[in-house]
């Protein structure tokens, strides 16, 4: 097999399991960025305190470091207003749900199996 014989099975590989990769490769990203929000709610205020726009960016900014294109910041927002209009911490799972709905329709995504933490 040639190289690029090969390189057009990959292509063809990443084009068939697109929005399996897309959840692997932003699964870290939503994680830590739960995690962060998680410690601005619940730990020492140090400095001024950020939007949920400006949280929104963040996010976004660590997805294009990593190469990956996303779109749907009004999604995003919308989901981070809903935690803080309940109170509940955002969760990695939810956060992916909202941003890849069709990787959620098709399984690909679990819902939480926990219930939503208080703030």
């Amino acid at each position: 097999m040639t190289l690029s014989q090969i390189r057009r099975l990959v292509d063809s590989l990443m084009l068939k399991y697109a929005d399996e990769v897309e959840v692997y490769r932003l699964q870290p990203i939503a994680q830590r960025f739960c995690d962060d929000m998680t410690n601005a709610v619940t730990g020492k205020k140090r400095g001024r305190r950020r939007s949920l726009d400006e949280w929104a960016e963040i996010f976004f900014r660590r997805v294009r470091e990593r190469g990956l294109q996303l779109q749907g910041l009004a999604h995003l927002s919308s989901y981070l207003e809903h935690c803080l209009e309940l109170r509940i911490l955002p969760q990695a799972s939810e956060l992916l749900r909202q941003l890849l709905p069709s990787a959620a329709r098709r399984g690909l995504i679990p819902r939480a199996v926990e219930k939503p933490v208080r703030f």
